[in-house]
């Protein structure tokens, strides 16, 4: 009854507006855009302004054009005072045509899909077949935004959708957790998403989403003031010059603070007086004082009645009924409707497009009439305005926004309405779930007989604020129910200590505050209640795991009576346990275990593996670090869709890094930078700085193997920053990404990699990541005829290689055959030609390839151009598929160095560095391999005198005088060029 519908009914022309000023531009480029998304893909629109400027007016003008197109359009905005409504905007737009064609959408729409939705969108509430939706703590969330991007995809089927979401400066967390995904996984077909919102109060989270937009998907209007032309234009002839300018310097131009001032002294009032009074709740400070004035004076010309009704209307909502006004009012319906007329004339409130509802003409409007009220007579408003709902049997969200500004201490209906409302939108918006419960615990009065109901709100706040990355809130939390349940409360003690407080603990940072806390529970329960300790060994072993004391850990696993645990606890034992086997260097063991978690977990369902994801993110790890690539890649996958599902967005971080690590050395270099960024983003979200250094530190070694050396230093200095001095897991594997960064850079300085090694040796965690670092080292000092230096990196690839994991083994020969190059290259050829066979058949493209190129390097060391180029060519293949540009640029030069011309990395280009013609460059390149003019003439069968007049041409762009002067001058430019 505060709701609001959707605008897909063609407004009638509303003679109030005032002519469309100063925009013609803004709206070519939104007519260009709405055409273009004729080709079936999708678009957003994003206006951007300050309040008054006119947004709305655009969304209008953008509707009335994508109507013409034939396009379903739909709009629906966001409302000041009702940001703790879940996805109040989206259903808004939404739920009044979502009524009109539920027969073809229950028939479109997978039936879960269907009846998740209409949980959210009353107008889809239908009978519908009993299909289950799947289950999991918190998994609505996520599964909807999935189902509201099918719900657009079939909306747009017929001749495509525009979606139109107005003031999203106000919007809720489910609805920018919602645009989020739809930003990283937008609808398929001609799909068009207009926002409006204005800048310096859009979030934190909603502005980062946007900005993940590709260039081609996205256009951004800047909507800006009148110019004083422009103003004269839009108050009309029937002003005095004098009067226009003082409107104009007043309002700088904003088209509604023009309206504002120009009503008031249309009216006689006084807008440049200064406003008086203390109003609450005022988010107008940043608009001028004569605006607000004006704005104060209009409402005070109105009559006393229709005064009243414009307060209770604001209360009501962002669009009202009469009925629901007049009982916010306490007037009949008839005096609420012959009161109504008065406000239409005056404008103040319009007729909405769905028929008997009434909206203010502006939401500062709105706002003005709300807080110009008193606070007790607004407190006691929402109170009527909840009980008038509890009559209609409205849902506990649609009666909780109103309750929350009613209800007095110790008001047991009320906590119960807020709770109920907490739990039916905590799977899909965790964040107005936990304020929900914040305010039903304010309420409920702490006392001895409301002790259980009390504890079990702090749970779920606790859980909801872990959820929605409230970690500091979540902590504190978790803390008062610990200090208010009994010391006997076991099985409460260990869930709360071990699976909520321990992990925010963590992600905060705290990990030995986190551990302190578990010892001390643990210490508490007596011998014959152990098995209530699950959580609390497991917590611990985890712990364990992460600061690399793997015998420590694997004895707390052992200590679980796994046959006396819930499954979901038996499960994550086996999950964790080859870990800390593989870490501590016992690949045999951890192979085994790994075959045992297989066998174990055979069986289990999204819902068993939910309540425990950071084993089972070790449980991904651990097939990475023994080289199973492909087994790693659909278990961090499956673990992923779990963590989405259930709201465990703290997990993705590492989970997406992992993938992305698998995806890149499987060849996919495209898709790891996908997830890379999505794990970069939930990180920094989030605000735990050992996820963003573990996500930075892997987006880093990404920028590497695609060539981007400036750019992935600049990430792991990031990195390492982020991760600080732990000595931790993802802050050691920052480490390891600076120091290849690093090197890459042409930095061979082996005291930094050299230590950073000695670091990740100790716990010898992650065997790959100090093999990929040796591989590096090697590679690069080969490159540079170290061969001393290469051989000493090969020796400690041996030294730290599991011979019970045949992939590790396999890149520790790799890494030897690029130190025997320098002494036996037919040996060190052959080696590589066996790894790269190994890896291959792995599936191993990225590693194979790089095989490859040594193989290829070591035959043209032997003299052996046969056998070299058929390599050389096969890494250049690989690397380009991989889009590693750097490696395919070191495999393309190599080819040319052994007389054969090929193609420049990127395609033909018109001229290269120092604006070199091909032919020029490529006689520099021979230049720099040390060639004469006499055999540059024979290799590529031209005239001496030609080569002569080229090197000239070549000394004249370079402005050198010397052979010797052409590498210093013509070497950096020709790396980054190969780059592309």
């Amino acid at each position: 009854m505060s709701g609001r519908r959707d605008q897909q009914i063609t407004p009638t022309a509303d003679p109030t507006l005032r002519p469309l000023v100063g925009r013609q531009p803004l709206l070519k480029v939104l007519g260009t855009t709405l055409k273009r998304s004729a080709r079936k893909t999708f678009h957003l629109v994003e206006l951007v302004g300050e309040p008054g400027v006119g947004k709305s007016r655009l969304v209008t003008e953008v509707a009335g054009r994508a109507r013409e197109l034939g396009m379903v359009t739909l709009a629906g905005r966001a409302a000041e005072f009702e940001q703790d409504a879940p996805f109040a905007a989206v259903v808004d737009a939404l739920d009044d045509h979502l009524e009109s064609q539920v027969g073809l959408l229950t028939r479109r729409l997978p039936l879960p899909e269907a009846r998740l939705l209409s949980s959210v969108f009353p107008g889809l509430t239908v009978d519908l077949p009993q299909v289950p939706i799947p289950a999991g703590a918190g998994g609505a969330r996520y599964r909807l935004h999935r189902a509201v991007r099918t719900l657009l995809e079939v909306l747009a089927e017929s001749s495509g959708l525009t979606l139109l979401l107005d003031d999203v400066h106000w919007a809720d967390e489910a609805t920018i957790e919602l645009l989020d995904y739809l930003v990283r996984h937008p609808p398929r077909g001609q799909v068009v998403i207009t926002v409006a919102y204005r800048p310096a109060q859009v979030s934190a989270r909603l502005r980062t989403a946007l900005t993940q937009v590709p260039a081609d998907q996205g256009t951004r209007v800047t909507v800006s003031p009148l110019s004083q032309k422009e103003t004269e234009e839009f108050l009309g002839p029937g002003m005095s010059q004098a009067k226009r300018r003082r409107l104009y310097e007043s309002s700088g131009g904003n088209p509604f603070y023009l309206e504002a001032l120009s009503r008031a002294e249309n009216g006689n009032g006084n807008p440049l007086s200064p406003i008086t009074g203390d109003l609450a709740e005022d988010a107008l400070r940043d608009v001028p004082d004569a605006v607000r004035s004006a704005l104060q004076v209009e409402l005070g010309q109105l009559s006393s009645k229709a005064l009243l009704i414009a307060h209770a209307a604001a209360v009501v909502g962002d669009e009202f009924e009469p009925t629901a006004a007049a009982a916010a009012a306490e007037l009949t319906d008839a005096e609420a409707l012959t009161v109504l007329d008065e406000l239409v004339a005056r404008d103040v409130v319009r007729v909405a497009p769905t028929p008997g509802r009434f909206r203010f003409r502006h939401p500062l409007v709105r706002h003005t009439a709300y807080t110009s009220a008193s606070a007790g007579w607004r407190m006691a408003t929402h109170g009527r305005v909840a009980a008038y709902l509890q009559k209609l049997n409205a849902p506990a969200p649609q009666l909780a926004r109103h309750v929350v500004r009613s209800a007095g201490f110790g008001d047991i209906d009320a906590v119960g309405v807020l709770t109920t409302a907490a739990r039916s939108v905590a799977p899909r918006a965790p964040m107005t779930a936990s304020y929900w419960l914040t305010q039903a615990l304010r309420l409920l009065p702490d006392i001895p007989a409301n002790t259980g109901e009390r504890i079990q709100l702090l749970i779920e706040l606790a859980s909801a604020q872990g959820v929605s990355s409230q970690f500091t809130e979540a902590r504190d939390t978790a803390l008062d129910v610990l200090e208010r349940l009994p010391a006997q409360a076991y099985p409460q003690r260990a869930m709360v200590a071990g699976h909520i407080y321990s992990k925010v603990e963590r992600l905060l940072g705290r990990s030995v505050e986190a551990r302190a806390r578990l010892q001390r529970e643990l210490r508490a329960v007596p011998a014959d209640q152990l098995h209530h300790a699950g959580p609390l060994y497991l917590r611990l072993a985890v712990e364990a795991t992460w600061s690399g004391e793997n015998a420590e850990a694997t004895r707390l696993l052992g200590e679980v009576p796994v046959d006396r645990v819930p499954s979901t606890i038996a499960y994550a034992v086996a999950a964790l346990g080859p870990m800390p086997a593989i870490a501590s260097g016992d690949g045999a063991r951890g192979l085994e275990l790994l075959g045992e978690a297989d066998r174990v977990l055979a069986t289990a369902t999204a819902t068993d593996l939910a309540p425990w994801l950071d084993a089972h993110t070790w449980l991904c790890f651990s097939d990475l670090l023994t080289g199973r690539y492909r087994n790693a890649l659909p278990r961090f996958e499956r673990v992923a869709d779990i963590a989405r599902n259930t709201g465990q967005n703290y997990i993705l971080p590492p989970l997406l890094s992992g993938q992305a690590q698998a995806v890149a050395v499987l060849g996919d270099m495209d898709e790891a930078f996908t997830l890379i960024e999505e794990a970069i983003d939930v990180a920094r979200v989030g605000g735990s700085p050992q996820s963003l250094a573990l996500a930075l530190g892997s987006r880093s070694m990404l920028l590497t193997w695609s060539g981007d050396h400036t750019e992935a230093l600049r990430v792991a200095a990031e990195a390492t920053q982020a991760g600080g001095d732990v000595p931790e897991w993802p802050s050691l594997r920052a480490r390891v990404a600076e120091a290849i960064a690093v090197a890459y850079t042409g930095d061979l300085d082996e005291s930094g990699p050299a230590e950073v090694c000695d670091l990740l040796e100790s716990v010898q965690r992650d065997q790959p990541m100090l093999l990929i670092l040796c591989e590096t080292m090697a590679h690069l000092l080969a490159g540079a005829n170290r061969w001393t230096e290469a051989s000493g990196w090969a020796e400690r690839a041996e030294r730290v290689t599991d011979p019970a994991l045949p992939i590790n083994r396999t890149m520790a020969d790799l890494v030897k055959a690029h130190a025997l190059t320098g002494t036996d290259p037919v040996a060190a050829a052959e080696l590589a030609l066996h790894s790269a066979a190994v890896l291959e058949q792995a599936g191993l493209k990225l590693e194979a390839a790089r095989a490859r190129l040594r193989a290829g390097l070591a035959y043209a060391a032997a003299k052996d151009r046969v056998k070299a180029l058929p390599e050389l060519a096969a890494a250049a293949e690989a690397f380009a598929a991989c889009k590693a540009k750097t490696l395919r640029a070191e495999a393309l030069r190599a080819t040319r160095r052994l007389g054969v011309r090929v193609a420049v990395p990127g395609g033909p280009k018109q001229s290269g560095p120092f604006g070199l013609s091909p032919r020029e460059l490529e006689i520099a390149r021979l230049v720099l391999d040390g060639h004469t003019n006499q055999q540059i003439a024979e290799k590529l069968f031209i005239g001496i005198r030609t080569v002569e007049t080229h090197v000239s041409h070549v000394f004249t762009k370079l402005g050198v005088t010397s052979r010797a002067s052409v590498g210093r001058v013509l070497g950096p430019a020709l790396d980054a060029h190969d780059r592309g």
